[in-house]
């Protein structure tokens, strides 16, 4: 099924009139749009998180799924486990280690300090640390079992670490729900999978 089906059910929904409104409605080009109704291109990931944000049945994962906000969250997430970590030794009055101790060390790491610190470094760099950071706080044995985890191959996970290319946005999804978990994350990748899915989802 063509894609087209999905932008004749949002002009149906939306009451967009013409392809201009369609293009603004979904942030594409006017083109780009004419291009899917001639079944020579079709939506993106991306577009498909948008339209689910539309309807409200997500937050705006489009934003979620940035690197950099992802790098923010393992910041925090690093930071939780600091103090997860020093809650367990704080329990032995002998031992000198604190809070502000392991926390130090956490934000230490050469990973977690760079997802704080990104300076000038480009966007595959940038992945690179993240993917690492990622790795490293999930405890993940190899590039295999990550590669699964994220739904790629382990050759793209060490292009990755190798900042040789960035992260994909729905391996950033798994890495969001691998953070939080707050949303239904079979839902997503099925509709946004599914063009007869999304149209269906549209429609009703």
């Amino acid at each position: 099924m063509n894609d087209e089906i999905i932008i004749f059910q949002l002009q149906k929904c939306f009451d967009l009139k013409t392809n201009r409104e369609v293009a603004n409605f979904l942030g594409l080009s006017e083109s780009m749009v004419s291009k899917i109704l001639k079944g020579k291109k079709s939506l993106s990931f991306h577009y498909r998180l948008k339209i689910l944000n539309k309807f409200g049945f997500m937050r705006d994962l489009t934003e979620e799924i940035r690197p950099d906000r992802l790098g923010k969250k393992l910041t925090g997430l690093s930071i939780a486990s600091a103090q997860k970590q020093a809650e367990k030794v704080l329990h032995n009055e002998s031992c000198l280690t604190n809070f502000h101790i392991i926390q130090e060390e956490f934000l230490n790491d050469s990973e977690i300090k760079t997802l704080t610190n990104r300076g000038t470094m480009s966007s595959n760099q940038y992945c690179s640390h993240l993917i690492k950071a990622f790795e490293r706080l999930f405890q993940f044995k190899n590039n295999e079992s990550l590669a699964e985890a994220l739904g790629i191959d382990s050759s793209t996970v060490s292009n990755i670490k190798m900042g040789r290319q960035g992260i994909g946005e729905e391996s950033c999804l798994k890495i969001l729900y691998r953070i939080e978990g707050d949303f239904d994350l079979n839902f997503v990748e099925r509709v946004t999978s599914s063009t007869e899915l999304l149209a269906e989802l549209i429609d009703a």
